[in-house]
């Protein structure tokens, strides 16, 4: 789970917490209102621009979301 600002919530032991998500939910109107990734595009970017069989456009939004995180570690 994380917050607002994409941080992740802890747990008392100091682990992200986590929240199961079916896969049909993540494309529902309140798994997009949470956030839920939808897949290897948003939940794995970097592994995404690096897979042959991936399509381009797959691969900038990979690159999008990337340059966005780093901007956000900044």
């Amino acid at each position: 789970q994380h917050d607002a600002n994409w941080n992740f919530i802890l747990d008392q032991e100091g682990r992200p917490k986590m929240r199961p998500a079916q896969v049909r939910q993540r494309a529902t109107p309140e798994g997009r209102a949470e956030g839920i990734p939808e897949g290897l595009v948003h939940m794995y970017p970097e592994r995404c621009i690096e897979y042959t069989w991936t399509r381009r456009e797959h691969k900038d939004e990979a690159r999008k979301l990337i340059a966005k995180d780093r901007a956000i570690d900044r």
